[in-house]
């Protein structure tokens, strides 16, 4: 999550109530201020750039117009394509531009880049753990979305999955049942919609997921009925589902002199880690444990 604040050059109309920048117009910035100071005293403040630096005087005045959320999302998204593990995402609920990355020296990294790159001054909020959620045993998940003139019936069962698997999707329903293009709908929305559990909210991961039966209607049932019925069919199996949250962890491996072996070993378990037993040769030592991201980002 971020907040980013332009540092390209701008021209300054003022005016009595507005000032216009590169098109973008911010009125009677800073209320609190305006109240205090009155408009003639915030205009002199404005008026007072006089010669300097355009935008260090706006800078000063406006703290710098903020960039526009899809402008944002578009050059992280060219990021993203050079870097796919940043995951880039925008967050409709919270009004978010999220990324993954690995600690912070790569913010320091990828603030660095965008300001040569963009002319934007990018700074990042406290980084937060992706925590995800997945199922500990198999569940039957049943969907019925029957309003006037519509109707589909969706029953799914929903395994654990391998560790890294994400979502995956089969389907067991005959085709007498239910119509392949049917089908195919109700695989497009599990495999393409983001889910999200029931115990904290976070995204489901490694489960495995079939269509074990679905029922639609000749005249009733519409493209969007089976998505629905599909949505009712996974939100219930989870809800009846027992739920693990799942924490990322590091491996780690530390090699060292052998006298400062004790010193590593209390860091890591200091962070929460996991270790072994150090393995030494000659005068170096190794050092290999698992730490939680959560205590190794303190």
């Amino acid at each position: 999550m971020l907040e980013c604040r332009g540092s390209s050059n701008f021209t300054v109309t003022p005016s009595d109530d507005a000032i216009t920048i590169s098109g973008y117009t911010h009125s009677i910035p800073y209320y609190e201020r305006v109240l205090r100071e009155g408009l003639t005293g915030y205009r002199r403040r404005i008026q007072a750039i006089g010669d300097r630096d355009m935008r260090e005087g706006l800078l000063e005045v406006l703290a710098g117009p903020e960039v526009p959320p899809h402008a944002l999302l578009k050059i992280f998204k060219e990021l993203e394509d050079e870097e796919p593990l940043l995951a880039v995402r925008w967050d409709e609920h919270l009004q978010e531009l999220q990324v993954r990355v690995m600690g912070p020296g790569q913010l320091e990294i990828l603030a660095q880049l965008v300001q040569e790159r963009y002319g934007c001054a990018v700074s990042f909020r406290p980084g937060q753990i992706l925590y995800q959620e997945t199922v500990a045993a198999p569940v039957v998940g049943r969907g019925h979305f029957e309003p006037l003139r519509h109707y589909a019936e969706v029953h799914l069962l929903i395994s654990p999955g391998p560790r890294g698997s994400g979502v995956a999707f089969e389907s067991r329903c005959p085709l007498d049942d239910l119509a392949s293009n049917w089908q195919n709908l109700i695989r497009s929305h599990v495999l393409d919609e983001e889910h999200f559990g029931v115990l904290t909210g976070c995204p489901l991961t490694d489960v495995e997921i079939a269509l074990l039966a679905g029922r639609d209607h000749l005249k009733h049932t519409e493209s969007g009925d089976c998505r629905q019925a599909g949505r009712r069919a996974v939100r219930q199996g989870l809800m009846a589902a027992e739920s693990l949250l799942l924490g990322p962890w590091y491996a780690v491996t530390v090699e060292v002199d052998a006298p400062l072996c004790g010193r590593v070993l209390a860091d890591l378990q200091r962070m929460g880690g996991v270790c072994q037993s150090p393995e030494t040769a000659g005068d170096r030592a190794v050092v290999r444990a698992l730490a939680d991201a959560a205590h190794a980002l303190e």
